[in-house]
């Protein structure tokens, strides 16, 4: 704690234990493509043609989807192979909001990331805006949470508001103080927790 009275920590994740980001991206692969198959799908039926919007909602949602997973899993595996299996954040909270950074390190890895896909991707600029536009920092005001949850076996807290997702970690012997700290200050907030697994 500095003479503010904001808290500071580290995490370091083990990337191949708590894939969670993976996940994340995965999950947004497949609600991206199903929503295309559904809408091709939909267009289709309007035609009359419901064979064929079937076979467009299976290509698309399912078909692309799955590929789209696969390519994520396989850029997953390679980053955490350069990454040493590791993956470094830094958190901040005060008693109005909590901040989610990316380390010094993860943002110089970052700009070396940047280069090699603008220099090397066929495809440059949607390379480059991708990961430019995957933020580096999250802060979330305490007034604006919706939801907590507690997903403890990841050592995660989800802090989501209106729009923000933020997701704060904790090591499992800070875990209940972090996590006393922020529901303490979000009484409107509703409340999940997730079973332990094993």
């Amino acid at each position: 704690m500095d003479q503010q009275g904001t808290l500071r920590w580290q995490y370091e994740q083990d990337m191949w234990k708590h894939p969670v980001v993976l996940i994340l991206i995965i999950k947004i692969f497949y609600a991206i493509c199903m929503g295309l198959g559904a809408f091709l799908f939909a267009l289709c039926a309007l035609d009359g043609d419901v064979m064929e919007g079937l076979k467009m909602f299976v290509i698309v949602g399912l078909g692309i989807g799955t590929l789209m997973a696969v390519l994520a899993l396989m850029a997953w595996g390679l980053m955490s192979l350069a990454r040493g299996g590791k993956y470094c954040f830094e958190f901040e909270m005060n008693e109005k909001m909590v901040v989610h950074h990316a380390t010094q390190q993860e943002k110089n890895r970052r700009r070396t990331i940047l280069g090699l896909l603008f220099f090397l991707s066929p495809q440059r600029s949607l390379s480059t805006a991708a990961l430019a536009m995957t933020p580096v920092s999250m802060a979330t005001s305490y007034d604006e949470v919706k939801t907590i949850e507690a997903v403890r076996e990841h050592d995660l807290i989800k802090v989501n508001g209106t729009l923000d997702r933020n997701q704060v970690y904790a090591a499992p012997e800070q875990y209940d103080f972090v996590w006393n700290y922020i529901v303490s200050r979000c009484p409107q907030a509703k409340i999940l927790t997730k079973r332990k697994v094993g």
